[in-house]
């Protein structure tokens, strides 16, 4: 897991201890969107269960 993810992951934590899931979720997409020319970035996310 790269780092930038992991921060994520964490974040993501973060998030559901605060009750903000939706909102941290709706970001993470938008971020997946903007960057969706880098698969392997994509398949990070995706094996860290932050995207669908």
């Amino acid at each position: 897991m790269g780092m930038a993810v992991g921060i994520l992951v964490d974040l993501k934590d973060v998030a559901i201890e605060q009750g903000k899931v939706v909102a941290f979720m709706t970001r993470v997409q938008a971020l997946q969107k903007q960057y969706s020319g880098r698969p392997a970035l994509k398949k990070r996310m995706k094996d860290a269960n932050l995207l669908d």
